[in-house]
């Protein structure tokens, strides 16, 4: 249940009445590895690497045949050279020349509209220092020189290193209460810590430098009782608490020390008050910390299930049910330092932009030909699945097995402690131009939901032994399983417009910026009641009830025993999947003659860039032939061989 796909089980050692222990290290470096071939053409050391790998456990018993005890550490510690080649400016680039580039044109000697306008290029294709925006030295001497000037493109060789540090502990005790019972606790702790390196040295970072840190814990304890030869009952809980945190390598903010205006306050301050912009100027490597970062995600599972086994006769039969809950913050700070995007709109002659025009030239004069400002996205949402199940084996005769079963499942849809998100209703006897769509806001703890409660999934399988060299197997069965994504897929709201905010500043003529580099970027109001508009953000539409998506699976095959200890199988296996999930932009309308106005131009809901809504139109099917030849180890010889004809078709991205 839960998933459609495979599941993987891990177990952990118990200990028992004698001391046993282990000790391991494993080491690879890069001394026996050829060099890359960009560190071979720089002319640069080859990249180190080196990984360790190292460990130990311990068991035995604390309490002789009675409390038993087992420990493990594993440690990883990676130390990779990465290789890098970005493009920085060249040496006269950093006086303004840009003839060894392409030539370049002087925004202020445009003349004309926007639809038919000229410009003439700068003399001797270099722009003065008199005309560069008073931000741009300071921001470009962040850039390193080129360690190949004769090239400019791919012309700085950095070879950084990328650090991985990883710890995991493993604790566990087992005590026998008495001969019927039995008790199992577990805890468990993950500690990551990753620098990834951006392709510029910091603090120039090229937009992509990256730190990770994990502080995962984990605990599960079994509690195993035998009534009588024929019945026990397991029970399990497991509690998970994994905080994640992608950020950036800075520890203060830098936008004073660069001039950089208009940074909005935030929700939380962690989301830019270290760091600074990020500058994308076309054709060159970025400046500024990555986008998006620090992004914050917070995940504590609780899990609890019980089982009973029982034997009656000719009838091995289990059921019981389960309870999970998921509360997962998540927090990304987005474009909340701001970006700018310098491309070849304002430097570039209108008669032959492909071939004119700088994106280092329009980041000198401080023209942005767009950027983007916002605040931070997420939300806290909790999440339960309930279950239920009765599975029976049930060997009929000493030929034949039959496997009968049901599962039920429930996803709650998530609700929202803080609120903080919203949907929309589609109206669609109210378009047009300025129509608006009307607007939930979730209260603390709302989900705005109607649950799918008719979840029931048989399963029907049997092995049946033809002769004592040939068994034949076949089975059938539905399996429904959540969303993918609990936020975006099974959410009746999202974290969304107005609560969550981006504005781009893209130029609307190619003549005149809507963002400068000096200006800073313009008051934007994000404390808003409605969506700002027209044609500002888009929006997400949920519906109140969504049926839960299903995979019905099923196989048959024959295994025949060959001489040599070796199997033959033959089978086929199918399934088809119905009722994912499918974003549709229901703005766009599909009914509609054919016409020259460009389908942008027709949207229902023109105030919005789009309105989305997660449609379970989804569907998948695939079958295959399976062959597997199998020699079981004997004799020092094992092998498998296997082949798989398949097809495989749905008509979700």
């Amino acid at each position: 249940g839960t998933r459609m796909g495979g599941q993987v089980f891990v177990n952990i050692k118990s200990g028992t009445n004698q001391f046993h222990g282990s000790v391991y290290e494993f080491l690879r470096n890069s001394n026996l590895d050829g060099t890359n071939f960009f560190a071979n053409r720089s002319g640069a050391k080859k990249p180190p690497y080196r990984q360790n790998q190292f460990g130990a456990t311990i068991g035995g018993p604390i309490k002789k045949d009675q409390t038993f005890f087992f420990f493990s550490y594993e440690g990883t510690r990676t130390r990779l050279g990465r290789s890098f080649t970005p493009t920085v400016p060249v040496t006269e680039l950093r006086e303004g020349n840009f003839s060894r580039i392409r030539p370049v044109f002087d925004p202020a000697t445009t003349v004309g509209t926007p639809t038919s306008f000229t410009r003439q290029a700068f003399p001797g294709n270099t722009i003065p220092r008199s005309r560069w925006d008073p931000l741009f030295p300071k921001l470009l001497a962040l850039y390193p020189l080129p360690t190949d000037n004769s090239r400019i493109t791919n012309n700085f060789f950095y070879s950084p290193s990328e650090k991985n540090d990883v710890d995991t502990f493993d604790v566990k005790g087992d005590h026998n209460i008495s001969e019927n019972s039995r008790f199992s606790i577990r805890y468990s702790r993950r500690n990551r810590d990753r620098f990834e390196p951006g392709p510029l040295p910091l603090p120039a970072d090229g937009g992509l430098a990256t730190t990770t840190i994990i502080r995962g814990n984990s605990i599960a304890a079994t509690h195993t009782h035998t009534f009588g030869p024929s019945l026990t009952n397991e029970f399990r809980l497991g509690i998970t608490d994994l905080p994640t945190r992608f950020d950036i390598p800075y520890d203060k903010p830098l936008f004073d020390e660069f001039g950089i205006k208009g940074i909005p306050k935030t929700n939380l301050a962690s989301s830019n008050d270290h760091g600074y912009s990020r500058f994308t100027p076309a054709g060159y490597a970025e400046l500024g910390s990555r986008s998006f970062w620090p992004n914050t995600n917070n995940m504590r599972n609780y899990q609890f299930s019980d089982t009973m086994f029982k034997i009656m006769g000719k009838h091995n039969i289990r059921f019981g049910g389960e309870v999970r809950r998921e509360d997962v913050f998540r927090n990304a700070a987005r474009f909340a330092r701001g970006q700018f995007a310098f491309n070849r709109e304002f430097t570039a002659n209108p008669a032959a932009r492909a071939a004119t025009g700088d994106g280092l030239a329009e980041f000198m004069l401080g023209l942005a030909a767009g950027g983007t400002i916002g605040n931070e996205n997420g939300e806290y949402l909790v999440h339960t699945g309930l279950a239920g199940f009765i599975q029976d084996d049930w060997k009929i005769s000493q030929r034949l097995t039959l496997n009968l079963g049901l599962r039920w499942d429930a996803f709650l849809a998530p609700f929202f402690p803080d609120g903080r998100v919203t949907n929309f209703d589609l109206d669609y006897s109210n378009v047009g131009a300025t129509a608006r769509l009307p607007m939930t806001r979730f209260n603390k703890g709302d989900c705005n939901c109607e649950n799918d409660w008719n979840n029931f999934a048989p399963r029907l399988g049997f092995a049946y032994k033809l002769t004592n060299k040939t068994v034949l197997r076949a089975g059938a069965g539905i399996i429904y399983a959540r969303a993918d994504s609990v936020q975006t897929q099974w959410a009746r709201g999202q974290n969304q417009a107005p609560d969550f905010l981006e504005f781009g500043f893209g130029t609307l003529d190619r003549i005149n910026p809507r963002l400068t580099l000096s200006g800073g970027f313009p008051a934007v109001n994000f404390n808003v009641s409605d969506v700002p508009g027209p044609n500002a953000v888009g929006i997400t539409v949920s519906h109140r009830f969504l049926p839960t998506q299903y995979s019905q699976q099923w196989f048959f095959d024959v295994q025949r025993e060959l001489p040599f200890d070796t199997l033959f199988t033959i089978g086929y296996n199918g399934n088809g999947t119905r009722q994912l999930q499918m974003g549709i932009n229901h703005a766009l309308p599909y009914d509609i003659a054919p016409s020259p106005v460009p389908l942008a131009q027709r949207r229902l809901w023109p105030f919005y860039n789009n309105v989305t809504r997660q449609e379970t139109m989804g569907s998948l099917s695939y079958n295959g032939l399976i062959t597997k030849l199998e020699k079981r180890f004997s004799k020092g010889l094992t092998f498998l061989l296997s082949y798989t004809w398949s097809h495989a078709i749905d008509n979700v991205d």
